[in-house]
């Protein structure tokens, strides 16, 4: 059962999508104030942790996060993956969002590549509409892990497409392409990161037997098993989650990453807020804390591909600064490497023409086994969400006194994990 504040979503959401949206859009045009009763039978809403008015606009909430194209997959832990799949031929695609949105913020470049390729892109477990049950929780050990994630997105790959894909993520999503592609090399014809993060998880790899990582074990015993316990659940609340949750905070957040200010809206709001709903939200968010990660760094990982890479980032972003791009670019020298301005952290979300055209270009130079139509320091200019975005075809090397500084720290840094590992 999912339950968002006391609300049972799943008897509305299973198995008709639709019947889910019209029931829920019947709740929201009645004027009478019996919001669990006109929600239907199978609805249940607690009075003491909701108010009417908090159910409806959950009820709207979740009602634009179900679209007639969503679908859904059973997996483990009791879960059921939300997922959407537009276009019926052409190279297939799997898009993965980063943390805390979920697949909503794919659809205007899901529309734009379906034309001509088949695109998948679905909610991650304990992200958007994608939640365990609690009850399976008692019986089985989930870490909403790096490598649950992974796992999830190969069981994805060959239960549902069933044919080796192009893999795309935005943020934590590009790690995830990442580490998908490198385990998992037979499903992934090739992997394109949008904005990738190079970071993820303080915890190390249960494979890192290393004094540091021991140490950090002993002092810090809790490996991110849901559900958490409930004194640091309550700890985790009073000292962030109750701030992270608030609307302001949230818009505070978007209006710093997306350059487009215009396009943290509402609509973006609503659909990151429905998810911090659910039962499980909170232990989802201590679980992602604290559990494991990978057992090679990010780089490391990009660097052993057998597949492809590509490289889509938007220059204005605050947090994945055009250095880590170069960065990733030196260390995967064949990369292709397309810069999007004014563009920032979510370029798919900001530019998606522009990123549709870099994506059509890049997959169809490795089918075709071409180089991408636009060369290497060449240029051109696409209109965008009523803006003209500039698309540069970079080489990755550092342009600015500080880049350059930067890149010098990045190189003794690699020559130094790279002496250690020797």
């Amino acid at each position: 059962m999912a339950l968002y504040h006391g609300l049972d979503a799943d008897a509305l959401i299973e198995p008709h999508c639709p019947e889910f949206a019209r029931r829920v859009h019947e709740t929201l045009s009645d004027e009478s104030t019996e919001v669990t009763e006109r929600i239907g039978s199978h609805a249940q809403a607690s009075a003491s942790t909701s108010s009417p008015e908090e159910v409806a606009w959950l009820c709207e909430a979740l009602k634009a996060l179900v679209q007639p194209d969503s679908q859904w997959y059973n997996w483990k832990y009791g879960s059921k993956i939300h997922y959407r799949q537009k276009g019926r031929s052409g190279p297939r695609i799997l898009l993965i969002h980063g943390f805390g949105v979920g697949s909503f913020q794919f659809i205007p470049l899901m529309e734009q590549l379906a034309v001509d390729h088949q695109v998948w892109a679905l909610d991650l477990l304990g992200q958007g509409l994608s939640w365990p049950s609690a009850e399976a929780l008692a019986e089985d050990e989930l870490r909403l892990s790096m490598d649950t994630w992974t796992e999830l997105l190969a069981d994805f790959v060959t239960s549902i497409v069933q044919r080796p894909v192009y893999v795309a993520g935005n943020s934590l999503g590009g790690y995830l392409a990442c580490n998908l592609a490198a385990n998992h090399s037979s499903l992934c014809l090739g992997a394109l990161y949008l904005n990738a993060t190079p970071f993820w998880a303080f915890t190390p790899s249960t494979s890192d037997r290393g004094i540091p990582a021991q140490i950090l074990r002993a002092v810090v015993p809790y490996d991110g098993v849901m559900p958490a316990p409930e004194g640091l659940k309550s700890l985790i609340r009073r000292l962030w989650w109750d701030f992270f949750i608030q609307e302001d905070t949230i818009r505070t957040v978007l209006q710093q990453v997306y350059i487009d200010r215009s396009a943290a809206d509402t609509r973006l709001l609503s659909n990151i807020l429905a998810a911090t709903a659910h039962e499980l939200a909170v232990d989802a968010m201590v679980s992602i804390i604290f559990s494991p990660g990978t057992s090679q760094p990010f780089g490391r990982l990009a660097a052993s591909l057998r597949v492809p890479s590509c490289l889509i980032y938007g220059r204005e972003d605050p947090w994945v600064k055009p250095v880590w791009g170069q960065r990733l670019k030196r260390l995967v020298p064949k990369a292709a490497y397309f810069e999007i301005s004014p563009a920032g952290h979510c370029p798919h979300d900001e530019a998606p023409d522009a990123v549709t055209h870099c994506m059509k270009d890049w997959i169809t130079s490795v089918e075709d086994s071409t180089e991408p139509s636009l060369a290497v320091g060449s240029e051109l200019t696409i209109a965008s969400k009523g803006q003209q975005i500039r698309v540069r075809h970079v080489s990755g090397e550092a342009r600015t006194v500080l880049e350059r500084v930067v890149e010098i720290f990045h190189r003794a840094g690699d020559a130094f994990t790279g002496w250690r590992r020797h």
